[in-house]
């Protein structure tokens, strides 16, 4: 179906785009209305009622939107807990904007007029240039305790920030996303460090030297630190998902979960001596027969939080070093076992899409990310494009370092 259009002094046909005379109809009139002056003063004002009426919704209801939006496709409450606080912290500063650079070290130096603030009520109040100003604030040592941020906190942040302003701009609540060019923070990523069987050793016997030091046998936790550190090496289990393994998931050597961490379900298998270690932990009170270190009763967070605390205690009696040529103490952690987990497997031949299964990784890319120049195969072949390189400028290379081995028996 065409519309026959007369304008300027010719005839233009145009297709109408469909086979209903009511829609043909209707875009003619549309047409038509086009030339009208009158029509086009009315659309002119309907298009700016609506232009301001957009650029009247509130901060606050736009964070209680997106907030909403986000939680409603997220199960693991801890992720929606970091939403609601970064929601906070985003209404707070819009309450009390500070046009300028403020903490404890430079607010001395700058005059009273400048440490003067104003207040953001609207979505379209949000400027590059504020939210600039208070990207600046963020510091260890800022003025408002919501300010005083360390760098891996601020990225977090500064990703939620351009997540709402993305989501307002994509409502038409602001003409231009004011986040949109704001570069990251980078975040200094921890080294992959696996335990090799030296330091492994000195692991577990810190252990031994944590409960001679406790005058109060209750307060004696080497078995379960045993038991979770070895529980952890031969799984890769993150310590979130292990200190709340449960005695019923586990069906002879074989333990199913659903990671706390994205919620994927894993299955690892445990080698004889760590399911004898776990069933022959003492039976306290405050930890719930249906599990291993668990109470049953506290929140996931604050439950890795006093285990990771426990662990952390085992330092007083370890003096680890790193691998360089020049070794620098180093403090064990939790994850360093995760790490021992994924190199062996990789040292000893298993693949790498293999091991980001083992590990719930959702993407092999992640696993690459950390554990890539573990890979025998791949550091063999740039091991021979090294050598190769160097032969072409003249000198001689005689390859003989081989791979070590880490931590394989406890």
């Amino acid at each position: 179906m065409e519309l026959y259009i007369y304008t300027g002094g010719k005839d233009v046909y145009k297709t109408a785009g469909t086979r209903s005379w009511k829609e043909a109809e209707r875009k003619a009139q549309d047409i038509r209305d086009g030339w009208d002056p009158l029509h086009q003063k009315l659309r002119a004002l309907q298009a700016e009622k609506v232009e301001k009426e957009l650029a009247q919704v509130t901060i606050e209801f736009a964070l209680d939107q997106w907030v909403a939006m986000r939680c409603s496709k997220l199960e693991n409450r801890d992720t929606q807990k970091k939403y609601v606080i970064a929601a906070a912290k985003i209404a707070a500063w819009a309450k009390h904007v500070d046009p300028h650079h403020a903490t404890v070290k430079n607010l001395g130096n700058q005059p009273r007029k400048l440490r003067k603030e104003r207040e953001f009520v609207y979505c379209a109040d949000i400027t590059r240039e504020s939210l600039d100003q208070w990207r600046l604030c963020w510091s260890t040592d800022a003025i408002r305790v919501g300010d005083r941020l360390g760098r891996s906190t601020a990225a977090q942040l500064l990703g939620k920030i351009k997540m709402f302003t993305d989501y307002c701009f994509g409502l038409g609540w602001i003409k231009n996303d004011p986040a949109a060019r704001m570069q990251a923070i980078k975040v200094d990523e921890n080294q992959t460090l696996p335990l090799d069987q030296e330091r492994y050793d000195q692991v577990i016997a810190a252990t031994y030297s944590y409960d001679k030091s406790m005058k109060r046998p209750s307060d004696r936790f080497g078995a379960e630190l045993r038991a979770l550190i070895e529980l952890q090496r031969w799984t890769g289990l993150r310590i979130s998902d292990a200190v709340k393994a449960s005695r019923e998931r586990l069906r002879g050597n074989l333990y199913a979960l659903r990671m706390v961490k994205g919620g994927a379900a894993l299955t690892v298998i445990l080698p004889d001596h760590v399911v004898e270690m776990l069933n022959s932990l003492p039976r306290r009170d405050t930890v719930d027969p249906r599990y291993f270190f668990w109470s049953g009763k506290s929140k996931s967070k604050s439950e890795t939080g006093r285990w990771q605390r426990k662990l952390g205690r085992l330092n007083q009696y370890l003096t680890l070093v790193d691998y360089e040529d020049d070794p620098q103490p180093i403090r064990f952690h939790s994850h360093m076992l995760r790490d021992t987990f994924a190199v062996e497997h990789l040292l000893h031949g298993t693949s790498m899409e293999d091991v980001s299964k083992m590990l719930g990784h959702k993407k092999i890319a992640i696993t690459e990310k950390y554990y890539a120049a573990w890979v025998p195969r791949r550091q063999k072949l740039l091991e021979e494009k090294m050598k190769a390189g160097l032969e072409r400028q003249g000198v001689k290379v005689s390859l003989s370092a081989s791979p070590g081995s880490f931590a394989s028996a406890s």
